[in-house]
């Protein structure tokens, strides 16, 4: 995971992603340097967050990325460029971003659920 998030981190040009990714990095290695035991539910959450932090930066670019040019006439009839973002690139990315909040929410709702069924049979 450290690997992939430093090469995330080389491989991005926008500094704001670079911060996020940097600031990642650091709650990642303090866990990792604590010596406190990680179970397999911690390691897949740090993972989906890490996922959900890459594609909300990836919406972020999708947003700002000005990639579409248009003409259009202004109030004076002066034609002016107008320059937009990929509808379709945003909607992707958005899509994407959506996906992974909802896997976010899903391992935290099943990882609930078998603590209550361990509390459910350790009490009967």
């Amino acid at each position: 995971m450290t690997r992939d998030l430093n090469d995330k981190i080389d491989s991005t040009s926008n500094v704001r992603a670079q911060k996020e990714l940097l600031k990642y990095q650091k709650e990642l290695n303090n866990l990792l340097e604590s010596d406190q035991e990680m179970s397999s539910y911690d390691l897949d959450y740090l993972q989906k967050k890490l996922d959900l932090k890459l594609a909300e930066i990836a919406l972020d670019e999708a947003q700002n990325a000005k990639s579409q040019v248009t003409m259009r006439r202004d109030s004076e009839g002066n034609y002016n460029y107008v320059y937009t973002a990929d509808e379709n690139a945003v909607a992707k990315a958005e899509s994407d971003y959506a996906d992974k909040l909802y896997e976010m929410q899903k391992a935290n709702d099943e990882y609930i659920t078998s603590l209550s069924e361990n509390m459910a049979n350790l009490s009967s």
